[in-house]
């Protein structure tokens, strides 16, 4: 599983779309090509910054399935016309975390 950072960016003065619409169009449009989508949260503020676990084959897969959806919902929806994909990140998913000794 990776965890994915991308942000989407309009023109300097953007018309926010409904983060909640645009959320539902990703899911939509999420396909088994692009990995298996476990979560997704978006925020918008003067971009939509998107995070999201990805089952994919390695990182770099989990980077494309994610640029191509990307691609997928700004060319689909009449929300993100304009709009293109500024950055997409791998980021490191830590799982050797240590919990404090309860003892």
């Amino acid at each position: 599983m990776f965890l994915i950072a991308a942000t989407l960016a309009d023109s300097p003065h953007p018309a926010l779309p409904d983060v909640d619409v645009v959320t539902d169009v990703f899911w939509s449009l999420s396909t088994p090509a692009d990995g298996v989508l476990q979560h997704l949260r978006l925020a918008a503020q003067a971009r939509i910054e998107i995070v999201a676990f990805l089952q994919a084959q390695d990182g770099p897969a989990a980077l494309t399935g994610i640029r191509n959806l990307c691609h997928r919902v700004i060319s689909s929806s009449p929300y993100l016309k304009g709009w293109e994909i500024h950055s997409v990140e791998l980021l490191e998913l830590k799982t050797d975390v240590i919990m404090p000794d309860e003892g």
